[in-house]
C-alpha cells in the first residue's frame, strides 16, 4: 500500500479484522478454527511439490488431490467469513443466507486496499507476484479461483480440471492473506511452529517484507 507521499506504509502490522473483537467469543472461535484448519492445508500443498514441480508449465495440471485442496481452501475461506460477518451483526444483503458478495463487501469495508495486496513468490510462476484479490471490487464478484472452487463443490466429476495447480495456488494465497489478517505475523510463527515443521515455515513463509506490503511464498 502506498500513501500520498509515495512512501510505503506499515499498515500490514495492524489487525484490520480483529480490532475491537479480540475478546469476543465468536471471534476467538474463528481464530481457533483457522489455527486448526490452515496448517494441514499448507502441509498438503507443500507435499504436492514432491510430485509436481512448482513451475508455470505445470499450472494446468489437475488431480483429485489439487481439487480436494481447493475445496478445503474455499470451505475454510467461506466458513471464516460467514462466521465473521454474522459476528459483526450484519444482515445478508443479496440472498436469504450470506454469500460471497456479503464477504466481499465486509472485507473491502475493513481492508479497502485488499485488491492491491501482493504475494511475492520465491520462485517465478509465470511472474514473481500474485495478487489473489485483484478485481475484488464492489462491481465484481470474485476471482477465478473462487469460481473454480464452486464448480468443484457442486460438480466435482465434471469440474475436475478446475482442480489444477494454478487455481490452488491463487486460492491458497488468498487464504493466507485472510489468515494473516486474523493473526499478527510474529504471533503466527510463534504459535504455529510446534504444529508445522521448520521446513514448512521456511518454504511457505520466507522472509516476509511486510513494510512493503508483500508476503513471500514458496
Amino acid at each position: 500500500m502506498v500513501d500520498r507521499s509515495g512512501a510505503h506504509t506499515s499498515v500490514f502490522w495492524e489487525h484490520e479484522l480483529s480490532r475491537n473483537y479480540d475478546e469476543e467469543e465468536w471471534f476467538i472461535q474463528i481464530k481457533n478454527y483457522l489455527k486448526k484448519r490452515y496448517p494441514p492445508i499448507a502441509n498438503r500443498l507443500s507435499n504436492t511439490f514432491r510430485y509436481v514441480d512448482f513451475h508455470p508449465s505445470n499450472k494446468n495440471i489437475f488431480s483429485y488431490e489439487f481439487a480436494s485442496i481447493l475445496r478445503d481452501i474455499g470451505s475454510v475461506f467461506s466458513s471464516v467469513l460467514d462466521s465473521y460477518v454474522k459476528g459483526l451483526g450484519k444482515e445478508p444483503q443479496y440472498q436469504k443466507n450470506y454469500d460471497i458478495r456479503d464477504y466481499r463487501d465486509t472485507l473491502l469495508e475493513k481492508i479497502p486496499y485488499l485488491p492491491q495486496i501482493i504475494i511475492e513468490l520465491n520462485e517465478d510462476f509465470e511472474n514473481k507476484y500474485i495478487i489473489p484479490f485483484q478485481g475484488f471490487t464492489k462491481n465484481n464478484i470474485i476471482s477465478f479461483w473462487w469460481e473454480s472452487y464452486n464448480a468443484i463443490k457442486h460438480r466435482d466429476i465434471e469440474s475436475l480440471s478446475k482442480g489444477c495447480l494454478y487455481n490452488v495456488l491463487y486460492g491458497f494465497c488468498a487464504l493466507t492473506i485472510l489468515y494473516l489478517r486474523f493473526y499478527h505475523f510474529p504471533t503466527y510463527l510463534k504459535e504455529m511452529y510446534p504444529v508445522i515443521s521448520e521446513n514448512i515455515i521456511r518454504n511457505i513463509f520466507h522472509d516476509p517484507d511486510l513494510s512493503e506490503g508483500k508476503y513471500k511464498l514458496f
